[in-house]
């Protein structure tokens, strides 16, 4: 029985990886105490210009990359 599932496991592994699409874009997140005084200092080390949204309350994202969200 050992063996049928390290054979499945292993088998599942190499389909998905063969068959997995190469990432388009990251997106790195980290908890904070506070939204608002995150927001205000990523605002301040990104610059006013870098792009950002708020894609669900309580979650804010900068794009700091042309890949890479933060």
């Amino acid at each position: 029985m050992r063996g049928l599932w390290t054979s499945s496991i292993a088998l599942l592994l190499t389909v998905s990886i063969g068959s997995a699409e190469p990432f388009q874009e990251i997106t790195v997140g980290g908890p904070v105490s506070s939204i608002t005084d995150a927001e205000a200092w990523y605002i301040n080390f990104f610059g006013a210009d870098a792009e950002a949204i708020t894609p669900v309350p309580g979650v804010a994202e900068s794009k700091v990359t042309p890949d890479v969200w933060f």
